[in-house]
C-alpha cells in the first residue's frame, strides 16, 4: 500500500540518531540491528570501505585508526569545512556525512519494511542559524530523500509527550540538552493545537562537552605526570598521532560520564590503550568521582539553567503557569541536571525515553503531512481503474472528520451507479457504500482513532457489485496534538547600514513562509564596471541590532554586472521567502537598473575570526567600564555595580580560551565564544539602554516636535500618516520604558523627516556644501572637483535634478563609511 502521508521522523543528533516510523495508530521506534540509536559517526578504512553507525564506534577506541572516525560534524553544519579520512585519502563536508548517517538509517528502516522510505520529517535544533537549516536539508537530499521537511527538536518533543496526553490547555517547557546543543522552547497548548511561544539555547552547548573536559581536565593532566605526552590535542591541525590518543581518551570519557550517573565513583583500569611519545605503553587508570564530574559539569548545567530561566522571564510567564517541565537528550540522564531543573520547581516530565522522544514525535508530526503532489511518480493507469480526487484534511481535532472526493474512470466521471466504501485499517469503523452523484462526486464524515494516525482503506464498485482497481488505494487522518506545520527555526532578516537588523520573516512562523518585500535604499553609489560591489547582509536571527544576529549570506551588486551608475540613495526592494524545508531563498531588485540579484552561492554559516572576537572582548569590557562611570555620575549604584560584576565575569576568560582554541582551527570553540560574546553584549546593550533612558527620551521628543512641524509645513498626508503610526509605536515604548524600542522609533522619524527634507532645494544646497568641505576624502579628488563644479552651477540655476544627480554621483565616489557620515551630518539637521 502506497503511503499518502510522510510518516517518517529522524532525530539526526550530533552523538546519536534515531528514524521512528508512525503508522495505524501507534509510533514504532525503527532499531538498527539490536539498538533503537545510530551513533553519528562515518569512517573509511586505507580501502575505502565506509562504516556508519555502531560498526564506526567500534574502530574510535583504537588508537591506530580511531583519529579517522568523524564524530560531532552537525555541529560545523553551514560551514565550509571539510573532514579527512587519511586512511582512505578522502574529504568530505558536513553535509555529506550527515548524509551518510541518513542513508544508515534508511538502510534500517528498508530492512524493517523492505523499501526504503523516500520522505521524512528531519530534525534541528530550534536555534539552528538558516545556513544550518539548509545544510541539513542539503544533507537529506545527498541521502536519497526526494522530499523533506524540517522541524524543531524541541517541538518535535513536545508533540510526542502530547500523543500521550489529553491536556486541552497549558504551557509546557521543553529542556533539549543533547549531544552538541541546547535547546529550551515554551510551548503553548490550545485545544489540541501546539504552537510555539518561545526559543532559546546555544548550538555549542551539549554533553559532548561535557566528555571533553573529564579528558582535557582528569585524564590528561594525570597521564601527563606518568608518560611522555608532551603535546596532546584535538584542534584540526593537530597530528594524526594525537587526533587518535583524544579519540580513545573521548570514548573511555563517555563511559565515564554514563557510569557516573548511577554511581558516586568510577574506578577505570584499561591497559595499553595507545603508546606515549617514547613509544611506551600507556594504561588509564585511577578514580572518578561524580563530585569531581559535576565540579566540571556545573558551568555547562548553570548556563542551560540561566538561559531556561531568561526564556520564563522574557515570555512574560510566571513559572506556576507553566504545567510541564519535560526532560529531553542524553545529558538529562546527568544526576546534576535532574537536580537543577527540578530546582526551578515545576513538575518534570520525563515518561518517554529522552534518547527517543523526538523522533517518535517527528514521527507523529510526519503522519500528519500528506505527501506532495508534485512528489507523486507518474502512473500509467489501466484502462478500467477509478481515480479519486480526495478532499481532506490530514490533521483532526476529533473523531469525526469530514472526507469528500471525485471518482473517475478513463478521464470521465464515473457512473452515478459507482459506490465508494471506506473501511477503518483495525475494520473498528466503516462507511457502508456510498453513492456517488451524476458528477462522480461523495461526501461523508469519518470516524478516526482518538488517538494518532488512522489509515483508511477506498473500496470502489460499478453497478454489478465488482470491485474496482482503484488510484489511491488508502489516505490517512491523524488526531492528537501536532502542529498544523513546522515553525521556521529563525528569524530572517536584513542587515541596515545604521546597525539595525530589519526582520522580514520572524521565528516561529508557520512555513512556507510566503514572500515577504522590503524597500530600501543603497547608501553609497557603484558606478557602473567598478571592481567593488554594494552589498546586501542577510541574517539569521531575531535580534533587533544587527550584530546580535549571525550573517547567512550576502547579495553582492557587482559593478562589472550593472548596466548604469548606481547612485547613493537608489531604491531596491528586498524579497525573502521560505520553503516547507525550511531553506530560504533571497533575490535583491533594483528598479533603476531593472536587474535581479541573488547570492552566488549556497548559504555559509560564517564565524568571526579570532582577532575580531578578541577586538569585540575588548570593546564590550571598555563599554562597561564606560557605563560604570555614567551610573556612578548618575548615582545609578544599581546599574554601576552590574556593569562592574559583569566586566570581571569568568565569561570574558573562557573567552580568551575558546579564541586560543578557535585561532587553531577549533570551529566548534569559535561557534562557542561568538555565543558568549552575544550574551554578554546584550547585557551590555541593557544597561547601557537604562542608563540612556533620560536622553533617549529628549532626543525622541524633540525628533518628534520637528518632524511634525516639517510635515505640517511641506509634508503630504502619506507622510504625516506615517508620523502618527512611529508616535504610537513610541508612546509604547516608553510607557513600558524601552530604549531600544523608542531608538528605533527615533531613526524611523529620522528617516521620514530626512525624506521631507529631501524636497526643498536648500537640503541638497547644503548637502552639496558639506561634500565640499569634505572633498579632501575622495579617493579621486579631480573628478569629485568636477562634480563640485557642475552641482554650484546647477544650485546658481536652481535645476534641483541635476543638484541632486551631482550630490548622489559625489555620495557614490566616497567610501561607505564616510558617506553614511556625511549622510548623518545632514540628518542631524532633521533632530
Amino acid at each position: 500500500m502506497e503511503r499518502t502521508t510522510i510518516d517518517f521522523g529522524i532525530d539526526l543528533g550530533t552523538t546519536n540518531s534515531v528514524i521512528s516510523v508512525s503508522q495505524s495508530g501507534s509510533v514504532e521506534v525503527i532499531k538498527n540491528g539490536l539498538s533503537d540509536v545510530t551513533p553519528s559517526l562515518v569512517y573509511f578504512d586505507k580501502r575505502g570501505t565506509k562504516r556508519v553507525g555502531l560498526s564506526a564506534a567500534n574502530v574510535q577506541g583504537r588508537s591506530d585508526s580511531g583519529f579517522d572516525v568523524q564524530a560531532e560534524f552537525k555541529r560545523e553544519m553551514g560551514q565550509r569545512v571539510q573532514r579527512k579520512f587519511k586512511l582512505a585519502n578522502k574529504s568530505m563536508s558536513p553535509e555529506e556525512l550527515s548524509a551518510e548517517v541518513l542513508m544508515e538509517l534508511r538502510n534500517a528502516a528498508e530492512l524493517r519494511f523492505g523499501t526504503k522510505p523516500d520522505a521524512a520529517v528531519i530534525t534541528v535544533p530550534a536555534m539552528f542559524e538558516l545556513p544550518q537549516t539548509e545544510a541539513t536539508a542539503h544533507a537529506a537530499k545527498l541521502a536519497g530523500f526526494t522530499y523533506s521537511q524540517l522541524l524543531q527538536e524541541p517541538v518535535a518533543a513536545a508533540v510526542a509527550y502530547g500523543f500521550e496526553s489529553d491536556a486541552e490547555r497549558a504551557y509546557w517547557l521543553v529542556y533539549d540538552f543533547g549531544g552538541g546543543t541546547f535547546d529550551a522552547s515554551i510551548v503553548a497548548i490550545r485545544d489540541g493545537q501546539l504552537t510555539v511561544v518561545k526559543h532559546a539555547g546555544d548550538n555549542y552547548l551539549g554533553g559532548a562537552d561535557l566528555d571533553w573536559k573529564i579528558v582535557e581536565e582528569l585524564m590528561i593532566p594525570k597521564l601527563q605526570n606518568t608518560y611522555s605526552l608532551n603535546s596532546i590535542s584535538r584542534a584540526p591541525n593537530a597530528s594524526s598521532l594525537d587526533r587518535g590518543r583524544m579519540a580513545v581518551l573521548k570514548r573511555h570519557a563517555e563511559n565515564i560520564k554514563k557510569t557516573l550517573s548511577t554511581s558516586d565513583e568510577h574506578q577505570i583500569f584499561e591497559e595499553n590503550i595507545f603508546e606515549d611519545d617514547d613509544k611506551s605503553p600507556v594504561d588509564l587508570e585511577g578514580l572518578v568521582t561524580k563530585a569531581e564530574f559535576e565540579a566540571l559539569a556545573s558551568p555547562s548545567v548553570d548556563r542551560s539553567i540561566d538561559i531556561v530561566t531568561k526564556l520564563i522571564s522574557e515570555c512574560g510567564i510566571k513559572k506556576s503557569d507553566i504545567n510541564r517541565f519535560l526532560l529531553v537528550g542524553g545529558s538529562t540522564f546527568i544526576p546534576l541536571v535532574r537536580k537543577r531543573t527540578a530546582a526551578i520547581g515545576i513538575p518534570i516530565g520525563m515518561e518517554l525515553d529522552p534518547m527517543t522522544v523526538v523522533s517518535r514525535g517527528a514521527a507523529i508530526f510526519a503522519s500528519s503531512q500528506r505527501l506532495p503532489s508534485s512528489r507523486a511518480k507518474p502512473m500509467n493507469v489501466a484502462v478500467g481503474t477509478a481515480t479519486v480526487q480526495l478532499e481532506y484534511d490530514s490533521v483532526a481535532r476529533d473523531t469525526s472528520a469530514l472526507v469528500g472526493g471525485k471518482v473517475e474512470i478513463n478521464g470521465k466521471s464515473a457512473p452515478s451507479s459507482t459506490t465508494v466504501r471506506i473501511d477503518r485499517d483495525d475494520q473498528g469503523w466503516n462507511s457502508g457504500d456510498i453513492a456517488i452523484d451524476p458528477k462522480g462526486m461523495f461526501f461523508t464524515q469519518v470516524t478516526i482513532r482518538e488517538k494518532g494516525q488512522s489509515v483508511f482503506r477506498l473500496t470502489v464498485r460499478d453497478s454489478g457489485g465488482q470491485s474496482i482497481a482503484c488510484i489511491p488505494e488508502s489516505f490517512a487522518i491523524t488526531n492528537g496534538l501536532t502542529v498544523a506545520s513546522s515553525p521556521l527555526p529563525a528569524g530572517c532578516a536584513v542587515g541596515l547600514a545604521d546597525g539595525r537588523a530589519q526582520i522580514l520573516i520572524p521565528g516561529g512562523r508557520a512555513m512556507p513562509c510566503a514572500p515577504e518585500v522590503f524597500k530600501g535604499q543603497f547608501v553609497r553609489g557603484l558606478k557602473k564596471g567598478a571592481a567593488d560591489s554594494l552589498d546586501v547582509p542577510f541574517l539569521s536571527g531575531d535580534e533587533p541590532i544587527a550584530d546580535h544576529n549571525l550573517c547567512g549570506t550576502i547579495v553582492h551588486v557587482h559593478g562589472k554586472d550593472i548596466s548604469r551608475d548606481v547612485p547613493a540613495g537608489t531604491d531596491l526592494e528586498i524579497t525573502m521567502e521560505v520553503d516547507a524545508g525550511g531553506v530560504p531563498h533571497i533575490r535583491v531588485f533594483v528598479p533603476l537598473l531593472d536587474q535581479t540579484f541573488e547570492p552566488s552561492e549556497r548559504i555559509e554559516l560564517k564565524l568571526e575570526s579570532p582577532e575580531v572576537m578578541r577586538s569585540r572582548k575588548r570593546a564590550l569590557i571598555a563599554q562597561l567600564d564606560e557605563i560604570e562611570t555614567k551610573a556612578n555620575e548618575a548615582n545609578l549604584s544599581s546599574i554601576a555595580n552590574s556593569a562592574s560584576k559583569l566586566s570581571v565575569c569568568d565569561d570574558f576568560d573562557f573567552i580568551d580560551a575558546l579564541t586560543e582554541k578557535a585561532r587553531n582551527g577549533d570551529t566548534v570553540a569559535s561557534g562557542q565564544a561568538r555565543n558568549l560574546l552575544v550574551d554578554l553584549a546584550k547585557k551590555t546593550y541593557e544597561l547601557k539602554a537604562q542608563i540612556d533612558w533620560p536622553t533617549t527620551l529628549v532626543e525622541y521628543n524633540d525628533v518628534l516636535d520637528r518632524v511634525r512641524k516639517m510635515a505640517a509645513e511641506v509634508g503630504d498626508a502619506e507622510e504625516r500618516k506615517m508620523i502618527d503610526e512611529v508616535s504610537k509605536e513610541g508612546a509604547g515604548a516608553i510607557a513600558a520604558r524601552d530604549t531600544k524600542m523608542l531608538q528605533h522609533c527615533g531613526t524611523q522619524l529620522q528617516s521620514i523627516g530626512f525624506k521631507i527634507a529631501s524636497k526643498d532645494p536648500g537640503f541638497w544646497v547644503k548637502m552639496l556644501a558639506r561634500l565640499s568641505q569634505m572633498k579632501h576624502r575622495f579617493p579621486d579628488r579631480s573628478a569629485a572637483q568636477r562634480l563640485l563644479d557642475e552641482g554650484a552651477a546647477a544650485a546658481q540655476r536652481r535645476d534641483v535634478n541635476s543638484l541632486q544627480s551631482v550630490v548622489q554621483q559625489l555620495l557614490g565616489m566616497l567610501p561607505s563609511e564616510v558617506a553614511a557620515e556625511a549622510n548623518l551630518a545632514i540628518r542631524s539637521d532633521v533632530r
